[in-house]
């Protein structure tokens, strides 16, 4: 059972390929059926964004239910393989250009994006520029308190907190939605920083 597990293993798309354009068709190319191929592409995005997930919620999770709708809907035979292959490709396409779509909004690098997206998510009233310019902001608070092991420092967390809070208060947020977005934010830097 080991034996015939780890052979699967090796056959399967490493979730690392799937972040890797050229590889990764390596990998589907060298598969003879297109059953096999869905099977390869299905396996690696799935893994990918399982790992990628916390960098990210709002954006991974959006490709999740996104891959969930298309094996739905290979399940249920509305989809040929063909067409399943292509889509399950565009998503892994989508996350390996979320450094392309970080830049063209303007941010230096995919954590401000990280940002940006749960502030999008969590708010409904604020203008784009105002939640580009704070998930800016956020990163800069994270980069200006970071310090080795600042996330088991106490004071760190609640320096890092209070300034967060005293910019999303800037933006004019409901209080009770302020408390829940600084813990998603700190959660993201996290995983960051």
């Amino acid at each position: 059972d080991v034996v015939v597990l780890d052979a699967y293993r090796k056959q399967t798309v490493p979730f690392h390929l799937v972040l890797n354009d050229e590889e990764f068709k390596k990998k589907l190319n060298a598969q003879r059926s297109d059953k096999a191929k869905a099977q390869e592409i299905e396996q690696g995005v799935k893994q990918a964004l399982s790992v990628k997930m916390d960098e990210d919620p709002q954006y991974y999770g959006s490709l999740q239910e996104k891959v969930e709708e298309i094996i739905e809907k290979y399940k249920q035979q509305r989809i040929e393989e063909k067409e399943y292959i292509e889509k399950m490709k565009q998503v892994s396409r989508e996350i390996r250009n979320r450094k392309k779509k970080a830049k063209s909004m303007g941010f230096s690098d995919t954590t401000q994006l990280s940002f940006y997206n749960t502030l999008d998510a969590k708010t409904s009233s604020v203008e784009d520029e105002d939640l580009q310019e704070a998930a800016i902001r956020v990163s800069e608070i994270f980069e200006k308190n970071k310090v080795v092991d600042w996330k088991n420092k106490v004071n760190t967390r609640k320096k890092i907190k209070r300034e967060i809070n005293v910019l999303l208060h800037s933006l004019d947020l409901e209080q009770s939605k302020i408390k829940s977005i600084t813990n998603e934010l700190m959660k993201i830097g996290g995983e960051h920083y």
